[in-house]
């Protein structure tokens, strides 16, 4: 079985931005498992265990339907936190579509047409783009308290890249390899030209 989901990868001016305006919160005493700059993406679709005899045909039906979604501009949202002070804490970026140009919901809904035909699982709850900067944050007053300051460090490094495009979406496999989670792209997938749908 392989664990996959596509996802949308930032280039790296707006990763590191987000990972050099995180430097405060991790110099705080916020205790967390901060995500390096190479695995922060937003999950488009998140598929779970896929059997390996089903990936390619996945990958073709991703491929097909994929080709009618565009590329698009794309930008920060709002920052926040999931479930602070319980376990599994976690901290994210907020991604926002423009409305006509909403690449990574027609990703989203291309690749769940995509599973459902298939036969295979994925994620059914609605596409709430966001990119995980931490997890497992551990409560604790300095978190709980100041969270709101903290958070505001990473504003002005996020302004020097406020927004970014999205042209390439790529189906990932989540994989340990010893203690490391690494994530390891099965394929890429290229998006039209805006002004080739036009």
């Amino acid at each position: 079985m392989a664990r996959l989901f596509l996802a949308a990868v930032p280039p790296v001016e707006a990763r590191s931005a987000l990972v050099e305006g995180c430097q405060r919160l991790r110099r705080s005493g916020v205790k967390a498992q901060w995500q390096p700059t190479e695995k922060l993406h937003v999950t488009v679709c998140f598929f779970g265990e896929v059997a390996h005899q089903a990936v390619e045909s996945l990958i073709d039906g991703l491929r097909t339907a994929l080709a009618e979604v565009s590329a698009a501009e794309v930008a920060w949202g709002t920052l926040g936190a999931f479930r602070l002070g319980k376990p599994g804490g976690i901290l994210w970026a907020g991604v926002e579509e423009f409305p006509e140009r909403a690449v990574l919901t027609a990703g989203h809904r291309c690749a769940a047409a995509v599973a459902e035909a298939l036969g295979l699982p994925y994620d059914r709850k609605p596409l709430r783009p966001h990119i995980t900067l931490a997890r497992h944050l551990q409560s604790g007053h300095v978190l709980q308290e100041y969270l709101g300051e903290l958070l505001s460090d990473i504003v002005p490094q996020l302004q020097a890249v406020p927004s970014f495009y999205i042209d390439t979406l790529i189906l990932m496999a989540s994989q340990w390899q010893g203690d490391q989670l690494r994530y390891l792209p099965q394929a890429r997938f290229t998006l039209a030209a805006l002004s080739d749908h036009r």
